[in-house]
This record gives structure tokens, sequence and C-alpha cells, in this order.
């Protein structure tokens, strides 16, 4: 983990797993942003005058981590340990195939969405999406009985 102290003539960067105050996390975008941008420190915050650009890869790998983290939680609320686990059940005859063919079906329909979302990003046809405004767009999970 990256974090970085405000200090009287810029700023500071420690790698380290416990710092102390008042040093604050940072991803290594933003490190590298600090270390090569311009930059002012305004109430005890670094202001960046070029914000972060990020490459459509980056913008396509973070709308999938929020929907692998969604869809994750939709899967351990119902007591299975990750969506994996429970999607693979899908594929032969047990006990919980048809909720796993149930989730393995709506996983499939969130990750399309995610596609789509992406590609509309990427053409500039609407913004990159919140995580929480992702989430709100996708349809919801509907265990059968």
């Amino acid at each position: 983990m990256l974090y970085v102290q405000i200090t009287q003539t810029g700023f500071e960067i420690r790698k380290d797993d416990n710092p102390t105050q008042p040093f604050l996390l940072i991803d290594e975008s933003q490190r590298e942003q600090l270390m090569t941008g311009t930059h002012t420190i305004s109430n005890s915050q670094i202001v960046l005058a070029t914000p972060i650009q990020k490459t459509s890869a980056q913008i396509a790998q973070e709308l999938e981590q929020s929907i692998d983290r969604h869809i994750d939680a939709v899967a351990k609320a119902d007591k299975w340990d990750s969506r994996i686990t429970c999607a693979m059940r899908a594929g032969y005859p047990n006990l919980w195939q048809n909720k796993a063919i149930a989730f393995g079906q709506w996983m499939d329909a969130c990750y399309a969405h995610c596609i789509q979302v992406q590609a509309a990003v990427v053409a500039g046809t609407r913004p990159v999406p919140t995580e929480s405004q992702l989430i709100s767009e996708l349809p919801i999970m509907v265990w059968p009985a």
C-alpha cells in the first residue's frame, strides 16, 4: 500500500503497512500523477492540475470489478462463499442446481449490461458511472424457491 503525507514543502510518499497519521492511502495511478503531474496543496489536500485520465482498459476493469463485488455480495447473502462456487453448481445435477442456474443466468445478465456500459463509455455516449449508479442499473437477483 502507498500512503502520502502533506509536508510544508510538498508531500512525502511512503510504502508502509501501518503508517502513522497523517498519511493518506493512495493508489499507484495517484502516485504516478503526483510524481509527474502539476499539483498544488490547498487546505491540506493535494490538488492535481490535470485530473487522472484513465485508459479504456482501466475504466473497463474498474466497472467489471464493481460488478464482481456486487455479484459476490449477492452470492454471499445467500450463504455461498463466492459467485464462482454458486455458478459452478449449475453444471451438474445436485440439490442446488436450480438456484445455481438462476444465479448463473442473472450473473451473465449483469456482465452483459457491464459490457454495454463499457462500450457506451468508450464511445463517449455516456459518462463513467459510479459504482452505486452501475449497481442500480443491474437486474435484481430473484432466487427460486
